[in-house]
């Protein structure tokens, strides 16, 4: 067995980097969740779920934090956005040994992807809170974070797997 190339990268290097991302990060995002970047995120989130939302019912509006429609009042908090998530995904990619321009190819194409699928969570989530009260929790605190976490791994390896492809072969 060869050990690896310089060029790709240790994958325990890979790991410690993708760690201190990680914590950084962390760190960071709790940090501004009181600030009015924080404060924008939920807003933003509400406002957006709101608008989809409004595509099936037209009563559907944000008051704030708040969505409101036929299947009830939900509230939104900062881990409720998809920053948790894009963070998690950016990590992993800033750690990851290729181009930079594949890198933030990866970042925008994954953040534009993760948002959407926070969206379907919390679409779901709404829907369930007026509809199926009694599965709540369990989706909310079992099922999505694990549709989550393989997302974002399913969306990291598939772009890991890009970005490390000679570009005569893309």
């Amino acid at each position: 067995m060869t050990a690896p190339s310089r060029s790709s990268g240790h994958p325990l290097a890979f790991c410690l980097k993708f760690l201190a991302l990680y914590a950084v990060s962390l760190v960071l995002l709790v940090w501004l969740e009181p600030t009015a970047f924080g404060s924008l995120l939920i807003r933003a989130t509400a406002r957006a779920s709101a608008s989809i939302l409004w595509l099936i019912d037209s009563q559907a509006h944000a008051q704030g934090t708040l969505v409101v429609s036929r299947f009830g009042p939900t509230e939104i908090i900062y881990e409720c956005t998809a920053v948790f998530p894009i963070m998690i995904f950016a990590s992993a990619v800033l750690a990851f040994p290729v181009a930079w321009r594949a890198r933030v190819r990866g970042l925008v194409i994954g953040s534009i992807g993760l948002l959407a699928v926070n969206e379907v969570r919390i679409l779901t989530l709404i829907w369930i809170t007026g509809s199926l009260r009694d599965a709540f929790e369990t989706v909310h605190l079992v099922v999505w974070p694990t549709v989550l976490i393989l997302v974002i791994a399913l969306m990291w390896t598939t772009w890991a797997l890009h970005a490390r492809r000679p570009a005569a072969s893309r």
